[in-house]
């Protein structure tokens, strides 16, 4: 029993390092995305309001250059956003996948040398259960960086 509490100290450690490592990313990218389209409303709203003098001074295609860049940044951010999103999904899948695994490294020698079974299923519905709780946790790390500010 105490070799699970172990166990799910180290799966928490370890998960919470990896969530952090992937997770740290997702700030700045967040932050990216949102100052990106900012700037591509922004220049369209300005054409709108500057289009006589654009059209007068013949800058439409200094314009049309400047929307393109506009939006490639806005793109390619999103396309590093959803790399990255992916990751911390893939993450959270492998972090729950283990997690369920976790109770069978405690228990199995017991049951290998067949001692008593009935020990082992309750160890091993403790032990979901922890893991389960920090598994949730770090998957759920990982949803509130949407909501963080960059350093």
């Amino acid at each position: 029993m105490a070799t699970m509490f172990w166990l799910s100290l180290l799966y928490s450690g370890i998960g919470t390092y990896f969530v952090h490592i992937v997770g740290r990313k997702l700030i700045q990218l967040n932050f990216d995305q949102q100052r990106y389209e900012a700037d591509f409303r922004f220049s369209m709203m300005r054409v709108r309001e500057n289009s006589e003098s654009i059209a007068f001074y013949r800058g439409e295609m200094a314009e049309t250059v400047g929307f393109k860049e506009r939006f490639a940044n806005v793109i390619k951010n999103y396309w590093g956003l959803m790399r990255r999103y992916k990751a911390s999904e893939l993450l959270c899948q492998r972090l729950q996948s283990a997690r369920d695994h976790l109770p069978a490294c405690d228990g199995s020698p017991t049951l290998l040398c067949g001692r008593d079974g009935a020990r082992w299923t309750h160890a091993d519905d403790v032990g979901i259960r922890a893991c389960t709780g920090c598994a949730l946790l770090l998957c759920r790390f990982l949803r509130l960086t949407q909501l963080s500010l960059p350093r």
